[in-house]
């Protein structure tokens, strides 16, 4: 997004909580000031660790603690927060993420006065976290605008909260058209990877956690394996501590190894050049387990012309709908063994599936130049008001 917007139009400023490998690339980009809230190790003294409660009395504790958060612990972070904003005197704060993780940020904006936009990217879930909604119902109406990155996470926010449509635009994120383009030179990291020329690649690409539910593609693997013998799945994301989940990453091995599938499976790791690993696949899977709000992943893919199955539910079942794709049931490996099956003949030989990539429509809805004049529009709304 900020690669992306008029630069002779717009100075931004981005508050991030520490420095890493991803907000480094922030300090890239022309006229970008980054600021750093804290150390990394000391981040969690903003954020002290929530005790796990159960039943009633659990619940009222817990309902106790959040309570005190916003009353008392979450003053000096407010505090905080307001003096960095009143010292940068931006004209717009635009909140780069749900209500519920910035619930300091929308209070310190409201004492400086200076117009919030809220730009939900998640179905942020609250269970049983009374407090926590009602409190972000009314920090919500607060905001000057809301930006949703898909109809799914729209539809959302409006049955949470009964919000107007009228302050509030459907945004897809910014894919960077250039990078995601059809290439045809697959035989170098094939190569690498020691892919055959004969084998089908099949691609999932995301953090490793989860509820990304890379799990469901190696038990519908194993219902494969004796029907198709010559392919190869590449598990492509990061398992750290922070971005993805060290636990899980063991239990996927383990799994796969379980099923002797260990010379089918390929874990990569974090790649910068995601776009060369869509490119060399047959087909890219997408397997979440739980509601996507968007799935970068899957315009990717798309944008590269490639087939993707993904899981029928949230922002990902909406985007396979509006620009071409399989959909599967969530989490039922049956259900994703017989789309991947689609793909062959009775046979060794691959088919043509049968549905078309709307990608006029796809490559038109994800102009950047396009996509900037958006939020540039929203930009001026709100700062007229």
């Amino acid at each position: 997004m900020l690669k992306n917007i008029d630069k002779e139009k717009i100075e931004p400023v981005v508050l991030s909580y520490y420095k890493n490998k991803y907000t480094v690339l922030l300090e890239t980009i022309s006229s970008c000031k980054v600021i750093y809230l804290f150390e990394q190790n000391n981040i969690a003294e903003a954020f002290p660790s929530k005790k796990k409660y159960n039943k009633i009395t659990g619940f009222i504790a817990g309902q106790s603690a959040a309570i005190k958060k916003y009353i008392f612990d979450s003053k000096p972070f407010i505090e905080t927060l307001k003096n960095i904003i009143t010292g940068e005197k931006p004209d717009i704060i635009h909140l780069n993420n749900d209500v519920i993780f910035n619930r300091e940020a929308i209070r310190a904006g409201l004492k400086t006065r200076i117009p919030q936009i809220i730009h939900n990217r998640s179905l942020a879930p609250y269970g049983n976290n009374f407090v926590d909604l009602i409190v972000d119902f009314f920090l919500i109406r607060k905001a000057a605008f809301r930006i949703d990155i898909t109809e799914a996470v729209h539809q959302h926010y409006n049955s949470l909260f009964y919000t107007s449509t009228a302050k509030s635009l459907v945004l897809h994120d910014f894919v960077d058209a250039g990078k995601f383009q059809p290439s045809a030179d697959k035989h170098s990291l094939r190569t690498e990877l020691n892919i055959q020329a004969d084998e089908f690649v099949i691609t999932n690409i995301g953090r490793i956690i989860p509820w990304k539910g890379q799990d469901v593609l190696i038990e519908a693997l194993n219902l494969l394996k004796d029907k198709i013998t010559k392919i190869k799945v590449l598990i492509v994301g990061p398992y750290e501590k922070g971005v993805g989940s060290e636990e899980y990453y063991n239990n996927l091995l383990k799994l796969v190894k379980k099923y002797n599938l260990t010379t089918h499976f390929i874990f990569t790791g974090y790649k910068e050049n995601v776009e060369d690993y869509i490119n060399i696949s047959d087909v890219v899977v997408h397997t979440a387990v739980k509601p996507e709000p968007q799935g970068l992943v899957i315009l990717e893919a798309l944008l590269c012309k490639k087939p993707v199955i993904a899981s029928d539910d949230g922002g990902a079942a909406e985007l396979i709908k509006k620009y071409g794709g399989l959909l599967f049931t969530p989490g039922n490996k049956h259900s994703l063994a017989e789309k991947i099956e689609t793909f062959f003949s009775k046979g060794a030989g691959i088919v043509q599936y049968d549905f078309a990539i709307n990608y006029k429509k796809l490559t038109n809805d994800f102009d950047s130049i396009k996509q900037m004049h958006q939020l540039m529009d929203v930009y001026k709304k709100v700062s007229n008001n």
